[in-house]
């Protein structure tokens, strides 16, 4: 499955990722890609910037979702921290908790 709902009955699940400068933005970036574009998560409908900024749209989105992932490159958590400002509950993941290492992007 490609960008969309996950089910014909269920709001598919979002992911959202650090798009930071650094290596480990990076590779979150990378990875939610690859994520979304094998299937795991829309693509559509809702973005990390959007909820920022509290755009209606973005934010029903989000909260509308069966299941809201979040992927952060480092111990920052801004992705984690930018859904929680929203209340929008996520599962989250830090690639530097998970043993990535700068230079693996």
């Amino acid at each position: 499955m490609g960008c969309g709902s996950l089910g014909k009955d269920d709001p598919a699940r979002i992911l959202f990722t650090c798009s930071g400068c650094c290596a480990e933005g990076t590779a979150a970036d990378k990875i939610g890609r690859l994520l979304r574009k094998a299937g795991y998560a829309r693509c559509g409908g809702s973005c990390l910037a959007g909820v920022s900024a509290g755009y209606p749209k973005f934010l029903n989105a989000a909260k509308a979702a069966s299941a809201v992932v979040a992927i952060d490159g480092c111990g920052m958590r801004c992705a984690s921290v930018t859904l929680k400002k929203a209340q929008i509950a996520s599962t989250a993941y830090v690639l530097t908790e998970r043993g990535f290492t700068p230079g693996q992007a």
